[in-house]
C-alpha cells in the first residue's frame, strides 16, 4: 500500500476548496478515483497528468496571475492581504512624510514599508516562477522517487491555487510530505538521461555488426565498451539508467527478484522475458529500489556495468556465430556435414571437458568425476540420481546406489547420441588425469557450457 504521505498530498493535488474549481478537475476525474489506491495507481495518475501538462505546456500557457485571480477562494484571501499591505503602506508613508513625528517613529515607518515592498517583490516573483516551471519541458525520469514526482506535477497543476498558503513572508503550498514548501523554492527532478539511453542502444549495435564482420571483441571493442560504461557512471543522472527503459529493457524491473525475490511483484516467463504479475508490489519495490540507490550508489553501478558489459559480449558472440553459421553453412555445401559453428563450439566443448577429465553438463544430466575415473550422475539441480533400492538377506530396504557410468560408458553413450565421427576421433583412448585446468573457478565456468549432444 501506498505511504499515508504520497495519497494525501494526491488528494490535496485533487481535492478542490470550492465548486468552482470542480470545472478544473474534469480532465483528470478518473485519477481522482485512484488516489485512495496503492503505489502503482498514484504512478499511473502522475504520469497521465504529467502527459497532459506536457502537452498544455506547447499551448499558450494561461498566467498563474490570471488563475490566482480566477480562483473564487484564494482571490479575495489574497486581495484581503495586499489590500491590508497597500493600506499599511500608505499609513507608513504618511508617518514618514509628518512633520511632527518622531525620528524613531519616522525611520520605523520607513522600514516596515521596505518590508512591505520586498513582500510585494517575493509574492510577484514567486508567481512568476510557476509559469518558469511549466515551460521546462522535460522527460522526468522513473529514477525520481515517487514524492518528487508528485510535487512536481502538484507545482505545475492548474489545482495548485487551491492549496496555496498566504503569509507574511510569501506563497507556499504542502508538498508530499505535508510539509510547507516556499513556491519559489523549486528544483527541477531529474531528467532521463537520454544521452546514456542512446549510447547503450548505440554500442550494442556497434558490437552486433563488430560480431559480423568477424571482427575480435579483445581488444579495440572491450576497451570501447568498458571506456563508454565508466563515463556513463559517472553522470549525475546515471540512476535513470537503472530505472528508465533502454529500448524494451528496464535494469530494475529485471533485477527486481534478485533483491525481493518471491515478493518482487515480478516474474521470468517460458520465453525468459520478464512480465510484472503484481504492479503494486511492483511500484513499491522500485520506490525501495531508489532508497537503496541513495544508500550505495556505487554497488548499483559496479552489478549495473557487470550486466551491461556481459549483455554486451553476449550480443557479439551471438551475431558471431551467426556470421559462422553462416560460413559453416556455405562451406559444408555438398559436403554432407550439417552441423554448425553453434553446434560445433559445444561439440568442442565436451571434448575438451572430457579429455581434461572435467566434470560435463549435458541435456539432460550432470556427469561427475568421481575417484574411480567414471562419472556419478547427477540431475540438472544438481541431485544425485540412484539405482532403484533393493533389500538384504534380512528383507530390510537398502537405498539404491549412486548411478555412475564407466569413462567407456560415457564415451559409447555420447557416440550413440550424436556426436559426430570427426570429434569421436578426438576423444582420449584413457582415463585422463585431472590436471591444472580441473580447479573450481575453471570447473564453474566450464560447466555453464551445455553440451549439445540430445538425450545426454
Amino acid at each position: 500500500m501506498a505511504d499515508q504521505s504520497l495519497i494525501n498530498a494526491a488528494q490535496r493535488m485533487y481535492g478542490a476548496k470550492n465548486a468552482v474549481a470542480k470545472e478544473a478537475l474534469k480532465d483528470i476525474t478518473p485519477i481522482v478515483a485512484g488516489v485512495q489506491s496503492g503505489t502503482a495507481k498514484i504512478a499511473v495518475a502522475i504520469a497521465e497528468k504529467r502527459k497532459r501538462q506536457k502537452e498544455d505546456s506547447e499551448k499558450k500557457i494561461e498566467p498563474f496571475k490570471e488563475v490566482l485571480l480566477k480562483n473564487a477562494t484564494l482571490r479575495p484571501e489574497l486581495t484581503s492581504r495586499l489590500e491590508d499591505l497597500q493600506e499599511e503602506y500608505y499609513k507608513n508613508l504618511k508617518t514618514s512624510e509628518a512633520l511632527l513625528i518622531g525620528k524613531d517613529k519616522k525611520s520605523d515607518a520607513v522600514e516596515r514599508n521596505n518590508q512591505i515592498a520586498g513582500i510585494l517583490k517575493t509574492y510577484e516573483s514567486q508567481i512568476a516562477s510557476v509559469d518558469l516551471s511549466k515551460k521546462e519541458n522535460i522527460d522526468v525520469s522513473n529514477a525520481n522517487s515517487l514524492a518528487a514526482q508528485l510535487n512536481d506535477v502538484v507545482r505545475k497543476d492548474k489545482t495548485l491555487a487551491d492549496n496555496i498558503i498566504v503569509k507574511d513572508d510569501g506563497l507556499y503550498f504542502l508538498d508530499a510530505d505535508n510539509v510547507e514548501q516556499s513556491l519559489d523554492d523549486y528544483t527541477p527532478p531529474m531528467a532521463v538521461y537520454q544521452t546514456g539511453v542512446n549510447k547503450c542502444i548505440d554500442v550494442f549495435s556497434s558490437i552486433q555488426t563488430a560480431g559480423k564482420n568477424g571482427e575480435p571483441y579483445e581488444g579495440k571493442i572491450e576497451e570501447k565498451v568498458e571506456g563508454i560504461m565508466n563515463d556513463m557512471l559517472k553522470a549525475d543522472n546515471f540512476s535513470s539508467l537503472l530505472f528508465d527503459d533502454i529500448g524494451t529493457f528496464n535494469w530494475a524491473t529485471e533485477n527486481m527478484t534478485q533483491y525481493f525475490g518471491e515478493s518482487s511483484g515480478v516474474q521470468r516467463g517460458e520465453d525468459g522475458k520478464i512480465e510484472i504479475v503484481d504492479k503494486e508490489q511492483h511500484a513499491e519495490n522500485a520506490e525501495k529500489l531508489k532508497i537503496m540507490y541513495k544508500e550505495d550508489p556505487e554497488a548499483f553501478k559496479a552489478e549495473f556495468k557487470k550486466d551491461y558489459i556481459e549483455s554486451a559480449k553476449k550480443q557479439y558472440d551471438i551475431a558471431d556465430q551467426t556470421r559462422k553459421n553462416a560460413l559453416r553453412a556455405k562451406n559444408n555445401q555438398g559436403t554432407g556435414k550439417t552441423a554448425t559453428f553453434a553446434q560445433d563450439a559445444k561439440f568442442e566443448n565436451f571434448v575438451t571437458s572430457f579429455n581434461n577429465g572435467e566434470d560435463i553438463v549435458g541435456e539432460k544430466n550432470i556427469f561427475k568425476r568421481n575417484k574411480t575415473g567414471g562419472y556419478d550422475i547427477y540431475t540438472k539441480g544438481g541431485q544425485p540420481i540412484l539405482n532403484p533400492s533393493t533389500t538384504d538377506k534380512n528383507d530390510v530396504a537398502v537405498p539404491g546406489t549412486q548411478q555412475s557410468l564407466s569413462f567407456e560408458e560415457l564415451k559409447s553413450r555420447a557416440t550413440e547420441l550424436g556426436l559426430p565421427q570427426e570429434y569421436v576421433d578426438q576423444l582420449k583412448t584413457s582415463i585422463p588425469n585431472r590436471g591444472a585446468t580441473t580447479n573450481s573457478s575453471t570447473n564453474t565456468k566450464k560447466k555453464r557450457n551445455l553440451v549439445n549432444i540430445p538425450g545426454l
